[in-house]
């Protein structure tokens, strides 16, 4: 079945980010995550749907990217399609995340005891 998807990327607009600044809509230098001004574009592509799970699972496709099944474009996280497979791709990653904290956690006390042992 083939299947429209759109991925979706951001990037910092430093234009709109100046504007701000300029007309004093940001207070006193702080900027909260949300108030940050983005740039969002767009890729739509087609391709089968096993070529889109294929897709999320390698990372070229995210679980916040849109899929369209012929009536109306929703998230892949949402998808009745990919939704299990966004979720491991979550799960995945915050164990990718854990453990690289711990191995982190791990050297610096690691080092600690170099240290205290080369007195």
């Amino acid at each position: 079945m083939r299947v429209r998807y759109r991925k979706l990327t951001s990037h910092f607009d430093d234009q709109a980010f100046q504007d701000l600044q300029r007309d004093g809509k940001l207070s006193r230098g702080t900027v909260a995550a949300e108030e940050i001004p983005r740039e969002v574009t767009a890729e739509d592509g087609e391709a089968e749907d096993w070529e889109v799970e294929a897709m999320l699972v390698r990372g070229t496709l995210g679980p916040g990217d849109l899929v369209n099944f012929g009536k109306s474009w929703e998230a892949l996280s949402e998808s009745a399609r990919y939704s299990e497979v966004c979720e491991l791709q979550e799960s995945r990653k915050r164990r990718r995340r854990l453990l690289t904290w711990s191995a982190v956690v791990l050297a610096g006390l690691a080092a600690a005891v170099v240290v205290t042992l080369a007195r």
